[in-house]
């Protein structure tokens, strides 16, 4: 795992476009998530989810879609999912924490 951090003691489990979803909480670098010790269906859950990330938005418009706030609450319900299976499969001495989307804050204010 290539860090800023000398060891990584917490490991943040959060959506973006285009990158995997664990990062550094600390020094925020994003994570390779070839590089922990996970089965690889959930490897491929979590990058399926990763790439469901602001489904909710019409990009081309900036603006959000019909449902969006529904949309937006499923994708955080099942990122709760895979914190907790992640905690389970990580025997790792490490804090994961859940960085849930509020891209629909974000537009609505």
């Amino acid at each position: 795992m290539i860090c800023r951090c000398k060891k990584i003691t917490v490991i943040k489990l959060e959506a973006d476009i285009g990158a995997d979803p664990l990062w550094c909480f600390h020094c925020g670098i994003n994570l390779d998530l070839e590089d922990f010790p996970i089965s690889d269906r959930l490897k491929k859950e979590l990058m399926a989810w990763t790439l469901g990330y602001g489904e909710w938005i019409d990009w081309d418009n900036d603006r959000l879609l019909q449902g969006a706030v529904e949309k937006e609450k499923q994708f955080n319900l099942l990122g709760e999912e895979f914190l907790y299976k992640l905690k389970t499969e990580l025997s790792l001495n490490m804090e994961i924490a859940y960085s849930r989307a509020n891209t629909v804050d974000l537009y609505q204010n």
